[in-house]
């Protein structure tokens, strides 16, 4: 069973692990596993967390930073992906901002675009899995905003 992902973020920023029974989020048909806090030794300097993307194979890493600059204002972004399926494996770096942008623009605005287009050389592998770059966008934002309101 999933669980919403505004309640899983809530979990997170609390530092309570949301996957308890296998449960994950599912935005879009793309299946997510939250953590508070991923294995130190995988993170580089200024990332806050990863989250795994579920698919065909072993799980995709998405590594993130979130930095809170006061009450509702924060920066988000991805820092980097580390892929893992059958086709496409080895770490993306991205470094795109996410945080704010999304309500702004919309899941099929310029994020979506800039995302789609830096990963066009990852075509096999979408087509098991689909363009799940951008549902984890709206994870990476849903994090800031909730750490920002705290």
């Amino acid at each position: 069973m999933a669980i919403p992902l505004n309640q899983a973020v809530d979990m997170i920023v609390r530092g309570i692990e949301p996957n308890a029974d296998n449960q994950g989020v599912i935005i879009n048909d793309h299946h997510f596993y939250l953590r508070p806090h991923g294995n130190k030794n995988l993170l580089e300097k200024g990332e806050t967390s990863y989250f795994r993307h579920r698919h065909v194979g072993k799980d995709d890493r998405v590594f993130y930073s979130v930095t809170v600059k006061g009450k509702d204002s924060y920066d988000a972004k991805i820092t980097r992906i580390q892929y893992r399926g059958p086709f496409n494996s080895g770490m993306k770096k991205l470094n795109m901002h996410v945080g704010g942008a999304l309500k702004e623009l919309g899941t099929k605005g310029a994020i979506a675009a800039k995302i789609l287009s830096f990963l066009a050389d990852l075509n096999i592998q979408s087509k098991l899995d689909g363009d799940w770059e951008v549902e984890a966008a709206i994870i990476v934002d849903a994090i800031g905003k909730r750490m920002a309101a705290s």
